[in-house]
């Protein structure tokens, strides 16, 4: 009987948490993805503690949520204390949704960070 071969298995890294790490070069605005499923809320809500993004989207994978081959999905923004729930989207309009979001969180720091009209 031979014997079984030693296996060494190393970390990965946590792209996420690397990202938002406070310093040059950090992103403006960073968005992590929870798909989750049981516990929406609060495993979304752990992550978000943990990887230190400034906002966490979760959704529902599980069979009963149905997001797979369906083309309607529930998310839920995490920024912050506040949750917001956007239900029964087609994954389009979740995705546009997120995205306008995002587009006036950037376009108000660059209203805030250019320099005044003289």
């Amino acid at each position: 009987a031979g014997s079984l071969p030693k296996l060494e298995l190393t970390e990965n890294p946590d792209i996420l948490k690397s990202i938002a790490e406070k310093g040059a070069g950090r992103p403006e605005l960073v968005i992590g993805f929870a798909a989750e499923t049981e516990n929406i809320l609060p495993h979304a809500k752990q992550k978000y503690a943990r990887k230190g993004c400034d906002w966490m989207v979760a959704n529902d994978v599980s069979p009963k949520g149905d997001v797979f081959g369906n083309d309607i999905t529930t998310i839920h923004i995490l920024n912050g204390d506040n949750v917001e729930t956007l239900a029964n989207l087609t994954k389009s309009e979740a995705a546009t949704a997120l995205l306008q979001r995002a587009a006036s969180h950037l376009a108000a720091h660059v209203a805030k960070h250019q320099p005044a009209a003289e």
